[in-house]
């Protein structure tokens, strides 16, 4: 069986986002994954992901009137 690595995420009309397993920090035993766009890349947990989402999502909250 064949299992992905990486995979792209679409963007709305901005740049797509690739996002893989970091196979570097991997071979240490912690699961980091690897975000880039634009040839700029930044390296996170899964802990971190789910922050940015959160943190998102209570800046969107504070547009609202």
């Amino acid at each position: 069986m064949i299992r992905p690595t990486e995979m792209e995420v679409e963007n709305g009309k901005g740049i797509a986002v690739d996002i893989r397993i970091d196979p570097v920090l991997l071979e240490e035993g912690d699961l980091f994954f690897e975000i880039e766009q634009d040839g700029h890349s930044i390296v996170v947990t899964m802990d971190c992901l789910r922050e940015l989402v959160m943190a998102a999502e209570q800046l969107m909250l504070g547009r609202k009137p």
